[in-house]
């Protein structure tokens, strides 16, 4: 954006609320995936060697808190220790292991081989050296922990500069509603309250300001199931806004050269699902019953998943993160709430054939029905 300074009071509002969805670079935290290493020469007498509770993925300069297990097997003992950026912090092995010492019954290290938890750094430049050190001052090397860049996959959403949370739609999953929220949040205005730059509905706004979230310091998105997704999909865009209707469908540019009086409009459900590919030429059918999997970002590029039902949490965890109280409205109810039951056999095998890449990639939130 072009201004001239000074600036009027118009331009200042206008440079504040368009600079509030910018990716500043002293905001966009380097990535790192940890690598356990082994020693290129490894003692025989290090029997297991178990490290746990590292995040695949860690920001640059963030803590993470590691515990294991370490069994050696030698009648002189020796200390563990961990050594990072020169500093080496001893670690104690208070807790037993009773399934380790019934595996190795004559090994009396098996009976205290879990390690006190300890904290790391992840740090590019600063690997992680385990290794035990006996009272002669032998030193055996156990394992390294490494933390590579890692280059992570675009992830299309909107960013908030403030709080560097980044955050990628999918329509009919509450997005119209958290878009408003975050927006309230953002800026200290609701999106209708004022003529906003450019026009248009908050879909559009947001739009316009699309960015790679990937590098955000925390990056969330809201999943929904599949066929529940679809009936909201439905209920509300068929038979609420009927954009499946003739008079819809002739305001639309794309649609000028179809003949309307042959198009099957206004179609049942199983109707609709019988023609899916037919009916998804329609650009705002296609935009809000295309499977997911075909768009959104791996899972595992996200902090945190939210499930449809776990909204509260959502909302709980942003005002955590923001120190400002965090609502989301319900802002799309147009249409009747059509339960799974309304599906015949035939239409419920074919949705959830046209949605067997989204429960794939769901699995661990939704699995498909059954009946």
């Amino acid at each position: 954006m072009a201004v001239q300074l000074p600036l009027t009071e118009a331009q200042e509002q206008l440079l504040t609320l368009e600079s509030g969805w910018l990716t500043g670079l002293e905001q966009l935290p380097t990535l790192l995936r940890p690598k356990l290493v082994r020693p290129s020469i490894e003692d025989a007498r290090v029997k297991l060697v178990r490290l746990e509770g590292i995040p695949p993925l860690l920001p640059r300069g963030e803590r993470s808190q590691a515990s294991g297990i370490v069994l050696f097997d030698s009648t002189e003992p020796a200390e563990l220790e961990m050594v990072q950026s020169g500093e080496s912090t001893v670690l104690a092995w208070p807790r037993p292991s009773p399934a380790l010492a019934s595996k190795w019954p004559d090994l009396p290290a098996a009976r205290q081989a879990r390690l006190s938890s300890v904290s790391l750094l992840a740090d590019a430049k600063s690997p992680v050296h385990l290794r035990l050190r006996s009272r002669k001052g032998e030193e055996v090397p156990v394992l390294n922990v490494e933390f590579r860049e890692y280059p992570s996959p675009a992830v299309n959403g909107i960013f908030l500069a403030q709080w560097s949370i980044g955050y990628q739609s999918i329509p009919k999953v509450a997005c119209t509603s958290l878009k408003e929220a975050l927006f309230l949040l953002a800026t200290g205005e609701n999106f209708g309250d004022r003529k906003r730059p450019g026009g248009g509905y908050i879909h559009d706004y947001f739009f316009r300001h699309e960015q790679d979230i990937a590098q955000a310091a925390w990056r969330f998105v809201v999943v929904r199931d599949p066929i529940q997704r679809f009936l909201s999909g439905f209920s509300n865009r068929v038979l609420h806004y009927r954009e499946l209707s003739r008079e819809y469908l002739a305001s639309l540019p794309s649609m000028s050269g179809v003949d309307l009086e042959d198009f099957p409009a206004n179609p049942s459900l199983d109707q609709f699902i019988a023609n899916f590919e037919f009916y998804c030429q329609v650009p705002t059918i296609r935009h809000h019953f295309s499977p997911i999997s075909a768009f959104v970002a791996p899972l595992e590029s996200f902090s945190r998943v939210y499930a449809f039902h776990e909204i509260d949490a959502l909302a709980a965890d942003i005002s955590k993160r923001t120190g400002q109280e965090f609502r989301i409205p319900h802002s799309q109810q147009g249409g009747p709430k059509l339960k799974l039951e309304r599906l015949g056999g035939d239409s419920l095998r074919r949705l959830v054939k046209i949605y067997e890449a989204d429960y794939e990639m769901l699995k661990h939130f939704y699995l498909p029905p059954s009946r």
